[in-house]
């Protein structure tokens, strides 16, 4: 985002750095930072709305989902009722770690190949 600075002048490129900002900026930087705010807003809100509190059960339940597909990825089996949730919270996950990394200056810029485990014949 930083080498892109140029995209935020609104009078110059109006609906790139409006695609810019929605796309990259705010789902990528933000919305995994207020993810982390949702359950402690939920817990408050549920005290007065039993809609609310239907929500936070719905919440707990999703996370609890995402709990139980990180455990089925460990065993090799992959439930889309509980893989779903397991990959949008570890996606999440690792944009926030990202994020603070590239605050402290640690993120580096270079990419590295990913290691792959042989299964069979086939890579996995």
């Amino acid at each position: 985002m930083s080498r892109l600075g140029s995209l935020f002048n609104f009078f110059k490129h109006p609906i790139l750095t409006f695609q810019y900002i929605s796309h990259r900026v705010l789902r990528w930087t933000l919305a995994p930072l207020f993810l982390l705010c949702t359950i402690p807003f939920n817990i408050l809100l549920a005290k007065n709305s039993s809609l609310y509190q239907i929500i936070l059960f719905l919440h707990i339940l999703f996370y609890l989902f995402a709990f139980l597909g990180y455990h089925l990825e460990k065993k090799e089996l992959k439930i889309k009722t509980f893989f779903i949730p397991y990959y949008f919270t570890m996606m999440n996950y690792a944009a926030i770690l990202g994020f603070f990394r590239f605050i402290k200056g640690n993120q580096s810029a270079i990419w590295e190949k990913s290691t792959r485990k042989l299964v069979g014949n086939n890579l996995k």
